[in-house]
């Protein structure tokens, strides 16, 4: 049965959405006061209901308004109707006495608030939760059973099959490998608070093992009918949910996925409902049921591509979400090695600065205010790596757009760093001889990477490009060299003036014969087309020991240099901050 209690909200709608939508899914009477409102004061000091639920300071609509006048009014009105606290009292009000208002830390989410609510019979108490560990097969004569007995039934279709492609792109085990987490987290996510509940019934197609079904045990309201929104509010924070957790496998050692799965195709989530009717056949109101949530899952798969196409058409435009931090090349040759860890590798090597290379990153706290709340909620700034932002792009056909916002930013940002600047370039974008002129504008020494990601299919005219950038003095890199499309072929045909060998083919080289001998061989090839080495992504002395010895010329990697943002390699530095590019802040940390 469900328990009509009232349950008023007054916080942000960033904020209340979510909060909102599962404590409907567990029976509460929700009211909504929005602190934006003309009356939102008036509708406050007059709500009634069975607990009000507020954030810990005054909203924007009381700006102004010190911390400790906010809780003396909530004290007031907590002396008629229970007022919970969701997150931490401000520290300008400790030494108060506010200890009839009851808070909940914001580290314990909205799983805290639903538990609370659930102790004081405000909402419905907890269904034991049943262990499952595995999906089953859907059963259509259970249905037939449940429309019958309840006179309504409503189904949740989870949608999966755009996962099939990772099969061809990253191999059937990789496959395997992502389905298995999929299943793996479905069932993790069964009874947790915002997602199914315990006593609905998880199962998928027989016909189809990337298609599950959530067949709705009670109705989420008041009424036998789920209200209108209310299975499509739960169809999308059920997919932002599994999305979320997969995209946080992806990069994750502990992750439960392969390390180099970049990528997770789109799951669409629809629903249905459907009213037994003894004139019609029962069996084939079921069919239709499922089919009515598999058509609705389709067009949820196509929101969410387009979702993803605006938040990557969002950083590619903007000046405050994305920004380049660099990474320190140093010149091997003199380095001595002995003083590794002696202190800051900018500071202990500054004289062997070489240059930086222009790593993009998602800032932030920037993001998570403007993006992750009310935009695409299984996105985090941690998830978007740049192999992520590209997998995506490329996917959605905007991996050109990308990397020529990438390659601004790196420009814009570099003002007042030493030596060279190297920066990634794709080649249909290295193509465009007039466009990388004018993105380039007066800076010198910059260093053109010619990406791996992608295939050169017209080496003569790659050819002629890389002759009309170096009148320009620009200088051209091979990137990644040992992965994605980079051989010996291709530098033998670009005549790049650097090399950069992966970190694939560096990790581990001083104990490992065949790739010393494979390096070494590389060496001789590069040192034939007049061409510089660099070694990328050195972490161990022995690495870098073995590379010194062998005549690599330029080192890259965290046993050097973690990627910072300008400012802060200007302060070790001791170099004069120019008034050129924003100040970025802290770097994120990610793969170099």
């Amino acid at each position: 049965m469900v328990h009509a209690r009232q349950v008023v909200i007054f916080m942000a709608k960033s904020r209340a959405q979510d909060l909102r939508q599962v404590l409907e899914s567990f029976g509460g009477n929700v009211v909504f006061i929005d602190p934006a409102g003309p009356d939102a004061a008036l509708r406050l000091a007059s709500a009634t209901g069975d607990v009000l639920l507020v954030g810990p300071e005054a909203p924007a609509g009381m700006s102004g308004m010190p911390g400790a006048v906010w809780l003396d009014l909530l004290n007031g009105i907590n002396m008629r109707l229970p007022v919970v606290i969701c997150g931490s009292i401000p520290e300008s009000a400790n030494g108060k006495n506010y200890r009839g208002l009851e808070v909940i830390p914001e580290s314990e989410g909205v799983e805290g608030v639903v538990l609370r609510l659930r102790s004081t019979g405000i909402l419905q108490p907890e269904v034991p939760r049943r262990i499952q560990t595995q999906v089953v097969d859907m059963d259509l004569g259970e249905m037939r059973v449940l429309l019958r007995k309840n006179g309504v039934l409503s189904v949740l279709c989870v949608n999966a099959t755009k996962l099939r492609k990772l099969a061809t792109r990253f191999g059937n085990d990789a496959f395997e490998d992502v389905v298995a987490e999929v299943r793996r987290t479905l069932l993790g996510m069964w009874g947790e608070p915002g997602s199914f509940r315990a006593e609905d019934l998880l199962c998928q197609r027989r016909d189809d093992s990337l298609v599950f079904y959530v067949v709705l045990q009670n109705a989420r309201g008041r009424d036998l009918v789920p209200a209108p929104g209310t299975l499509e509010r739960l169809g999308e924070r059920l997919t932002s949910r599994l999305l979320g957790r997969l995209w946080r496998a992806t990069g994750n050692p502990k992750g439960g996925l392969p390390s180099f799965v970049s990528l997770i195709p789109e799951i669409g989530t629809g629903h249905a409902t459907t009213i037994h009717n003894p004139a019609v056949d029962c069996h084939d109101q079921i069919v239709q049921l499922l089919e009515s949530a598999h058509e609705l899952s389709r067009s949820q798969i196509a929101r969410v591509r387009e979702r993803q196409r605006e938040l990557l058409m969002t950083l590619i435009k903007s000046d405050e979400l994305i920004a380049p931090a660099y990474q320190a090349v140093f010149n091997m040759a003199g380095m001595d090695l002995s003083k590794i860890g002696s202190g800051s590798g900018l500071q202990v090597y500054k004289d062997w600065i070489y240059g930086f290379e222009s790593l993009i990153r998602v800032k932030t706290a920037a993001f998570d205010q403007r993006i992750f709340a009310d935009l695409v909620g299984h996105f985090d700034a941690k998830i978007l790596r740049p192999d992520v932002l590209f997998a995506l792009a490329h996917e959605n056909h905007l991996a050109l757009e990308l990397d020529q916002s990438c390659m601004s930013h790196a420009i814009r940002g570099s003002a007042g760093l030493p030596g060279d600047l190297m920066v990634n370039i794709l080649p249909r974008n290295l193509y465009q001889v007039e466009a990388v002129k004018e993105m380039t504008g007066s800076r010198k020494g910059i260093v053109l990477e010619v990406s791996e990601s992608e295939e050169i299919g017209n080496y003569g005219k790659l050819s002629e490009v890389c002759a009309a950038l170096r009148s320009m003095e620009l200088k051209i890199a091979a990137d990644d060299f040992g992965k994605g499309f980079s051989g010996l072929d291709r530098i033998v045909k670009m005549r790049p003036d650097i090399v950069k060998f992966d970190r694939s083919l560096i990790d581990g080289i001083d104990r490992d014969p065949a790739r010393q001998a494979f390096l070494k061989s590389m060496l001789s090839a590069a040192k034939l087309v007049g061409a510089k080495v660099l070694a990328e992504g050195v972490e161990r002395v022995e690495e870098a020991k073995f590379c010194q010895d062998n005549g690599v010329d330029l080192v890259q990697g965290y046993l050097f240099h973690r990627p910072q943002f300008r400012a802060e390699i200007n302060r070790e530095l001791a170099v004069t901050e120019t008034a050129s590019g924003p100040d970025q802040g802290s770097a994120v940390q990610g793969a170099a």
